[in-house]
């Protein structure tokens, strides 16, 4: 199975090396220096380095599911590391997190789902059913109004 994607990747990686040899060239003489760290969901749909028109090095990428940043004594590992290492390493002046329609982490509150053979999902899922639940709003549109900040870029997670 491994071999089809192998065949199908090794002309586009031709490709891309060819295009990209002196960027990458570069990269690997002097190392990265990305402008940002772009924080995104996992969801395949998203492809950071076409919505950022980005080369190589340009930003700094780590994905998760629903692109959520737990809070920090929570020491997540993946996520913290990629923080310090972007903020203390590469020294990126910004830090983006990427939001997008229809996130299924997002959705987990809209409709009910089944997580109990998910235990890992599900205490992902913690971190944003904290922002979701404090956020202050007129009791009339209480969860409604949550489940669409957050269905819109997570503002909130």
């Amino acid at each position: 199975m491994v071999d089809k994607y192998l065949r199908r990747s090794k002309s586009e990686r031709k490709r891309y090396l060819e295009a990209s040899e002196d960027s990458l060239t570069r990269l690997t003489k002097e190392g990265p220096s990305p402008e940002a760290l772009f924080i995104t969901c996992s969801d395949a749909r998203i492809m950071p380095e076409r919505l950022l028109n980005a080369k190589p090095g340009q930003f700094f990428i780590f994905r998760n599911i629903a692109n959520l940043i737990p809070p920090y004594w929570h020491i997540d590992l993946a996520v913290s590391s990629v923080l310090e290492y972007a903020v203390c390493d590469l020294s990126v002046a910004d830090v983006i997190i990427c939001g997008h329609t229809d996130c299924a982490g997002i959705r987990a509150f809209e409709r009910p789902m089944d997580l109990s053979s998910r235990p890992g999902f599900t205490r992902w899922l913690e971190f944003a059913r904290s922002a979701f639940l404090t956020r202050e709003v007129p009791p009339e549109q209480n969860a409604p109004f949550c489940l669409q900040l957050l269905k819109h870029g997570h503002p909130l997670a």
